[in-house]
């Protein structure tokens, strides 16, 4: 009789478990609470994602409660699963950044918000360090699971970063100078970006590498935040000797010159008769070949 009684409390112990864990009601959750998952991944829906997502190196997320404050910094990589214990937090906000080595991040605590994270690149002297391929995402999760289901976010992560790439003609003629001796200088591009996902400042300026290729002044495809929608790139040419020799925001049309996310602006500045400026817009990573009637 002592068996069939203690067989009798095992089995109503075992059902009342069950029925908990998938009660609708929080506090019946808090002993099934099984935690819940997120994903961090490049968008596969943009126009190059798979070229994107062979550039996704390292990842970061960060986990905040659902009024914003920070509960956690984890190191992750684009497509690995990663599992978040918070049984009594409520809706939790998951931000990810992908290719991020180049900035430096707000340090976070238990004291700070989502508002006042900021991940700014990193200055190389005067000028700032060109970013990698940079991708952000967020996602938000209701944060309820049980032993038999566990919420799964995926956070779909769209690159942040715009390229440029700049061609000068007949610059060597117009400088009245035979040597290489020269550089260009861009500015003012973003330099932040804020857990939002928004280019928080625009305040970078940046040296590309650029050499003489057939006698034209070029700079290969660089990496750029976009400009703020007020404020266009400047271009700047200057000589280490003579000191400036040109300095653009426009183009012939008279419109600003501006860097978007996920574009490459294509610049053809070319001294051959009267100056002219040229704007073409491509895609990421495509770079636009000027014909020499241009």
């Amino acid at each position: 009789m002592n068996r069939f009684l203690i067989r009798f409390a095992l089995l109503a112990l075992v059902l009342a478990t069950m029925q908990s864990c998938d009660s609708l009601y929080k506090e019946d959750l808090t002993n099934c609470y099984a935690g819940v998952s997120v994903t961090l991944r490049v968008n596969p829906s943009m126009t190059d994602a798979a070229a994107a997502q062979a550039a996704a190196q390292s990842a970061v997320i960060y986990v905040f409660d659902s009024e914003g404050h920070f509960l956690e910094r984890r190191q992750t990589q684009p497509g690995q699963q990663e599992l978040l214990f918070y049984p009594s937090t409520g809706p939790l906000t998951v931000v990810g950044f992908i290719n991020y080595e180049e900035c430096e991040v707000t340090p976070l605590d238990e004291t700070t918000v989502r508002e006042q994270g900021l991940a700014t690149l990193q200055r190389d002297g005067y000028h700032y360090l060109l970013p990698e391929d940079i991708f952000y995402g967020a996602t938000q999760l209701v944060n309820v699971s049980n032993s038999f289901t566990v919420e799964h976010q995926d956070i779909l992560a769209v690159r942040h970063t715009g390229q440029a790439t700049i061609t000068v003609r007949m610059l060597k003629e117009y400088a009245g100078v035979d040597d290489d001796d020269f550089y260009i200088i861009t500015r003012p591009t973003g330099n932040a970006v804020d857990f939002f996902g928004n280019v928080a400042s625009h305040a970078a300026s940046h040296t590309p590498a650029v050499s003489f290729v057939a006698g034209e002044f070029v700079t290969n495809n660089f990496n750029v935040l976009p400009t703020a929608p007020s404020t266009p790139m400047t271009v700047e040419i200057w000589h280490r000797a003579k000191g400036i020799i040109y300095s653009t925001d426009t183009h012939r049309t008279g419109d600003d010159i501006h860097i978007e996310a996920d574009r490459t602006t294509n610049i053809l500045i070319d001294f051959t008769t009267e100056i002219s400026i040229r704007i073409e817009q491509s895609l990421w990573g495509v770079q636009h070949s000027w014909k020499t009637f241009n």
